[in-house]
């Protein structure tokens, strides 16, 4: 099964809980055989860590996505849209994020499990 998740900060980012939750999350998933695949921004990100890379590690299929507002991260939004057709369910973790909004439309749009 294929999961996505758009969210604003993930690991190694400390920007926020939601960063190391969604890790553990996808950590286990993967280990149970899941197909996981991250978008997140550069929010709270090391200088060191690429940016508009896919990556591919014990996560998942991760991206981090170069933002300039958190308003509406536009890049994200798009990475986001784009993934969301290959997903069989989208795992949102913030509503109030605006790309995890716009991607959860889309999502009951393509009849996506949400």
């Amino acid at each position: 099964m294929k999961i996505f998740y758009p969210v604003e900060v993930f690991y190694p980012s400390q920007a926020g809980g939601a960063a190391n939750s969604v890790r553990y999350i996808t950590r286990h998933l993967d280990r149970q055989r899941f197909d996981c695949t991250i978008v997140a921004t550069d929010k709270g990100l090391p200088e060191n860590i690429k940016r508009n890379q896919w990556r591919e590690n014990e996560d998942g299929r991760v991206i981090f996505v170069n933002t300039r507002s958190l308003r509406f991260p536009i890049h994200a939004a798009v990475v986001s849209l784009k993934n969301l057709f290959r997903a069989d369910v989208v795992h949102i973790s913030s509503i109030f994020f605006p790309t995890a909004f716009t991607t959860a439309i889309a999502a009951r749009l393509l009849k996506k499990k949400l």
